[in-house]
Order: C-alpha cells, then structure tokens, then sequence
C-alpha cells in the first residue's frame, strides 16, 4: 500500500483525469472535495470517504477557499 496526503487544486482547469493499477481509498481529513468520474461527481466533506478501482479515470478538486486535505490510499499492482 502506499498512504499518501494530497492538498486537491482548488481550480478544475489543473486537474486531470488521472488512472492507475490496484484500489484506491481515499478520507478527507478536512475541507470539501468533489471527487470526479466521466460518469459522475461526488461531493466529500472532512470525515467523509470512498473505495474505488484506480483504473477508472478520476480526479479531485477543493471545493472551499483552502485545499482540502486528503488521505489516499493505493494499493500496489498484484506481485509477478
């Protein structure tokens, strides 16, 4: 696993689609968040959390006037 904080741009002309291997599992620890989809949009506050495949291409952006302070979880691609 690899746990990381993240501080989301607060603009979404910065934020790109981004996909990776393994799940990712990400807690707003403060602030709000709209974590994106092409295929829909989530609004996360602090306390709030969400589970998904690292393949689906995704993205966050802070939704107040501070970035929001994020912890992310991935988990490693599966051993050869």
């Amino acid at each position: 696993m690899m746990p990381f904080v993240l501080y989301p741009p607060r603009t979404a002309a910065r934020c790109t689609f981004k996909e990776h291997h393994g799940d990712e599992f990400v807690v707003v620890l403060s602030g709000e968040v709209e974590l994106r989809f092409p295929d829909r949009v989530e609004r996360l506050a602090a306390g709030d959390s969400a589970y998904f495949r690292g393949g689906v291409p995704h993205y966050l952006r802070s939704l107040g006037p501070e970035p929001a302070e994020v912890l992310a979880v991935i988990t490693a691609p599966p051993a050869n």
